[in-house]
């Protein structure tokens, strides 16, 4: 849930759960801070992506090796038949 606070203040969250016929009620509370927006001095930053690259190849050769090893195991079951 996006949120704007109109001022810079300390407010607290209750979340509540009245309950059901399978789960007992619940409850929660969470204190958050909200201080004055500071001014922006450079609008021309540059943002820069996240490189994901060792992401993408830790993807790739984990499924390369889950297909390889799921060939090994057919090839062998394949081999036992008679």
């Amino acid at each position: 849930m996006k949120w704007v606070p109109t001022k810079a203040d300390t407010y607290k969250i209750t979340a509540s759960f009245i309950g059901s016929e399978s789960y007992y009620s619940s409850w929660a509370e969470a204190g958050i801070v909200v201080d004055a927006a500071s001014q922006a001095t450079n609008s021309n930053q540059q943002i820069i992506p996240a490189d994901n690259t060792p992401i993408l190849y830790s993807i790739a050769g984990a499924t390369i090796a889950i297909i390889i090893a799921v060939a090994v195991v057919g090839l062998l079951l394949y081999r036992k038949r008679p």
